[in-house]
């Protein structure tokens, strides 16, 4: 069987990744679960109010990601140009800070559902604290990165697993472009991982447009400032220091909006809850009245705990709405 290189890589990478979409398609449709929904139903009539929704919110999250990707790609591009040593120990740090993004990824997925779950159920304590916790907790896993990335031992194990012979002199220059690639890479991971945390909190609050405008703002920075470190003659370490720059400088706003957004949002549905001294009074005088008119009904044998208005209907057997449609007929 001829050797398909590079070809036959992104044919792997093509497969497996058509092959998860499908076992996600067969789970959605088998689980019992999702069925309930009717998922794969034709419909017809489409309700372009919930499209116009999900595109509105969706759009501003595809481009989020698109940005992301687009500033991994600018920074290979800049590295490129020094030279294809440098590339390739952006490249081997790359791997390895993609590996410790992917829980910060998940965490801040996480953090959007939660949010908006105990958004959605008014539940103010959990609110409070899910937000707070969840982005401090972004912050483990670049600690470890940046733990296992200043031990020398460690960097020629990570290294080696890309880099044939550590020990060979001629490749000295290139492990050590590595070393301090990925010791810059950790430092860029905290910054980035608060970035991903409140933007996943934001997510929770239906807020991702200051999101995806940072997204702009990185881009914006980090190329000049990648070319201008170049320039200067500060290597890859200089381009990938401006990149951290950048993202430290766009995570400020996300951070202000996330504490604003929350406080802000938290006040206004405890003041909504909280009813003012007079409905008090009025609750406490409509439970006398109603226990009153109890004790008199079961007196004269009307039943208990019934109350009998003047129409002679039974009130305890009218909802809200029908008191409600009732009145608007009348008026």
């Amino acid at each position: 069987m001829p050797k398909w290189r590079v070809a036959g890589l992104g044919t792997a990478y093509s497969i497996a990744s058509w092959s998860a979409v499908s076992w996600h398609w067969v789970g959605l449709y088998l689980h019992p679960y999702f069925k309930s929904f009717k998922l794969f139903r034709p419909r017809w009539a489409a309700d372009w109010t919930i499209i116009k929704s999900i595109w509105k919110k969706g759009s501003m999250i595809a481009l989020l990601q698109v940005e992301d990707m687009a500033t991994l790609s600018a920074l290979a591009f800049l590295i490129g140009l020094i030279g294809a040593e440098d590339l390739a120990a952006y490249q081997v740090g790359m791997q390895f800070m993609t590996i410790t993004m992917m829980p910060i990824i998940v965490m801040s997925q996480s953090l959007g559902i939660l949010c908006s779950q105990y958004l959605g159920a008014k539940n103010m304590g959990n609110l409070r604290r899910i937000g707070h916790t969840g982005i401090l907790m972004e912050l483990a896993p670049p600690a470890i990165f940046i733990t296992l990335a200043v031990i020398t031992p460690i960097q020629k194990l990570l290294a080696s697993i890309f880099i044939d012979n550590v020990n060979d002199p001629s490749n000295q220059t290139l492990i050590s472009t590595t070393r301090n690639l990925m010791i810059i890479l950790g430092i860029i991971a905290f910054p980035n991982a608060l970035r991903f945390g409140f933007t996943g909190a934001l997510r929770g609050f239906l807020d991702t447009q200051l999101a995806m405008l940072m997204g702009m703002s990185i881009l914006a920075l980090e190329i000049p400032l990648g070319l201008a470190a170049r320039e200067v003659g500060l290597g890859a370490e200089g381009i990938i220091a401006a990149s951290c720059f950048a993202i430290f400088v766009s995570t400020i706003p996300l951070g202000l909006r996330w504490f604003w957004k929350s406080h802000k949002t938290i006040e206004q549905i405890e003041a909504a809850q909280q009813k003012p001294s007079c409905f008090g009074l009025f609750d406490k005088v409509q439970s006398g009245a109603n226990n009153l008119w109890n004790s008199a009904s079961s007196f004269f044998g009307y039943g208990e705990n019934v109350g009998v208005g003047n129409s002679g209907v039974e009130i305890s057997e009218v909802s809200d709405l029908e008191i409600e449609d009732a009145m608007y007929q009348m008026s």
